[in-house]
């Protein structure tokens, strides 16, 4: 039997919500019936305990990872290719890259993430059908801008997609007055077997030394709000609750969260952990999931919190109503520093804990790899 080829086209194999989705995908494809090949923006190490054996031995890459162990001539030859890549990725067509350093047709190609790959999908065969997911609400947080040269070509590209999924109904509303194209909804699949069963292990992190951990997870970039989450925590310091912070990601705001928290003194109250493979067993050990985001697609981690009966505040955006119903499962509150700050402090008391770790874990068991694994594979007919 011929299998069907498919494509991924991803920005990295690590690092946040989208990657887990996509390890999850993965994880769990019909490999008997599909020869799947995963392409990602720059080359990373493969973790087979992420990701299966067959992703690993059709594994891609665009740009060459450049390291300090590579010889002077080696890391020379790689920022040459990687430079003449980028000059003929911004100066010619999507279609010209694609012949270009792609190459290979597939039957089915995706666009696992709004942006670069979506750019790079475009200029795949008319006879490969396109499929683009979009994880983002595009109107508020248009990141996507950057791997175009301008708007119309975004738009263009888009054109060329015989599907756009999006990951919550305001992404999809959003994207559809942005640009003027039909898309459906498909909610992320959750492995709930994995995550219970990793949740056990034991975490690398402090012993509990206040009344209640609060635990955030996500890329550290501005989007993620992780600053007005500090600021909320030392605002409750000041009222005298016993809490402390924990927050598991990396990006390019490190530094500033950091001098951050020695400004306010915060050293024995909030913790950057850094990026964890394992964040269950982080977060199953903690007693409030915050998700303090100015914009999200469909926040992964609240899903995963809620699969672990894990109480949930988060600010109002993309996919929380969806989630949280309004404060039904979890509590929603205004996407406002000061609205973080009322609404984590009206889960810390116990009775609060109580009602929302049951209202979560009931909310967390309707979610179904295997109905949305279902969903997945009538995309690719």
């Amino acid at each position: 039997m011929v299998k069907k080829s498919i494509v991924f086209f991803t920005e990295n194999l690590y690092g946040g919500g989208v990657e887990r989705i996509q390890q999850t995908i993965l994880k769990h494809f019909d490999y008997k019936l599909y020869r799947v090949t995963l392409i990602s923006n720059r080359k990373e190490q493969m973790d087979l305990s992420l990701y299966p054996e067959e992703i690993h031995n059709n594994y891609r890459w665009v740009f060459e990872s450049v390291s300090e162990s590579d010889s002077l001539l080696i890391q020379f030859l790689k920022k040459v290719v990687n430079k003449l890549k980028l000059f003929v990725y911004y100066h010619f067509s999507p279609t010209f890259f694609y012949r270009l350093f792609i190459r290979e047709r597939y039957d089915v190609g995706i666009a696992f993430i709004e942006g670069y790959s979506t750019r790079l999908l475009s200029g795949a065969p008319s006879s490969t059908k396109k499929i683009a997911w979009v994880h983002i609400e595009l109107e508020n947080y248009h990141w996507s801008k950057v791997a175009f040269r301008d708007f119309e070509e975004e738009l263009s590209c888009y054109k060329q997609m015989d599907r756009v999924v999006c990951v919550s109904e305001t992404v999809k509303d959003q994207f559809q007055r942005l640009f003027h194209k039909e898309a459906t909804v498909m909610y992320n699949p959750i492995d709930t077997e994995t995550i219970i069963r990793l949740s056990k292990d034991i975490p690398e992190m402090p012993q509990k030394s206040h009344e209640y951990r609060l635990i955030a997870l996500g890329s550290l970039t501005k989007r993620k709000g992780f600053d007005r989450l500090i600021r909320a925590v030392y605002s409750l310091l000041c009222l005298h609750y016993s809490i402390e912070l924990f927050i598991l990601g990396k990006g390019e705001e490190e530094d500033h969260l950091l001098k951050l928290i020695k400004d306010l003194g915060l050293e024995a109250y909030v913790f950057l952990l850094g990026y964890k493979e394992n964040p269950y067993c982080y977060m199953k050990n903690s007693d409030i999931y915050i998700c303090s985001s100015f914009a999200e697609g469909y926040n992964t981690a609240i899903t995963e919190a809620m699969v672990l009966g894990l109480p949930v505040v988060s600010t109002l955006c993309s996919g929380v109503l969806e989630q949280l119903g309004d404060s039904q499962y979890g509590i929603v509150t205004s996407n406002t520093e000061e609205g973080l700050r009322i609404g984590i402090e009206s889960m810390l008391n116990q009775d609060a804990i109580n009602h929302f770790s049951e209202m979560s874990a009931s909310r967390g068991k309707h979610y179904s790899l295997e109905l949305k694994m279902k969903e997945f594979y009538k995309l690719l007919l």
